[in-house]
């Protein structure tokens, strides 16, 4: 009996709309979700405007979360909001107790595209900044450390260890340009970038913006292609010569990014 309940809130949570409003709704409803006669009873006694009264505070804790944690991409939708956010908990319902998952679950949900309702009205870049904001909560909240290390040295015939918090992030936009000031809405430049997010040794997000060439290179080496195979098929892709000057730059690169912390030795 105890799950059936558990459903039925769990549905009343969900539910677009609220599923009644009288007292006969209510009953109606929970017989049409087979709930036990002692479960109907306790529910009709506290009565359907308590329920809905859970209802909407239930939504507004986790619709709250989504705003703390993309306060810049949900101001921009400003009345969109609301209903995307249903839209949200109808397309991914909650399935842990972590509200950054519910941000999580919006972010999906904008970059598989709007509802019909809003898609004429919202910037596509929005669903990029969502992005953008989530990875600097979910890198604040990463595990310290890497996987076990062999060598801290760099080899060519070897992989590259990463620290964990670290992204390669792809946008459409230059959304890192964009003000930290939630009520500014001014849109991003149209330029395609590429953003490697890293927290460093201060525990401070950074964030670096990179050539395709990198992009291509740090996207391989994170894959486990070896140091001097990764290195060809970037060049390659974007046929750049391996001249010395080249090799020379890359090792400077991958030096500095040892010294940020983004790299922490050889696999």
């Amino acid at each position: 009996m105890y799950r059936v309940i558990e459903q039925c809130f769990e549905q009343l949570l969900l539910d677009a709309e609220p599923p009644f409003e009288s007292a006969e709704e209510l009953s109606r409803w929970l017989v049409a979700r087979s709930v036990p006669p002692a479960g109907r009873v306790a529910l009709e006694d506290q009565g359907p405007q308590a329920l809905l009264r859970y209802r909407q505070l239930a939504r507004q804790t986790l619709s709250g979360a989504v705003q703390r944690i993309l306060p810049r991409a949900t101001a921009r939708l400003g009345d969109d909001f609301e209903p995307e956010f249903g839209a949200v908990l109808e397309r991914y319902p909650p399935s842990t107790a972590f509200l950054r998952d519910v941000a999580g679950d919006f972010v999906r949900h904008a970059e598989g595209g709007w509802s019909v309702a809003s898609t004429s009205r919202v910037p596509n870049y929005i669903a990029e900044l969502a992005r953008y904001e989530l990875t600097h909560i979910e890198l604040s909240g990463e595990q310290d450390g890497s996987p076990a290390i062999v060598s801290q040295e760099l080899a060519l015939e070897r992989g590259v260890v990463f620290a964990r918090a670290v992204r390669l992030l792809h946008f459409d936009h230059a959304i890192h340009e964009l003000s930290d000031d939630i009520d500014d809405h001014s849109a991003p430049e149209h330029r395609p970038t590429t953003l490697l997010v890293y927290r460093d040794p201060k525990h401070e997000i950074r964030y670096l913006s990179v050539s395709p060439l990198v992009a291509s290179l740090v996207a391989l080496l994170r894959e486990g292609v070896a140091l001097e195979s990764a290195l060809k098929q970037a060049f390659e892709k974007h046929e750049q010569l391996r001249t010395a000057e080249n090799l020379q730059h890359t090792a400077g690169l991958l030096a500095d990014f040892a010294e940020r912390g983004i790299i922490v030795g050889s696999a």
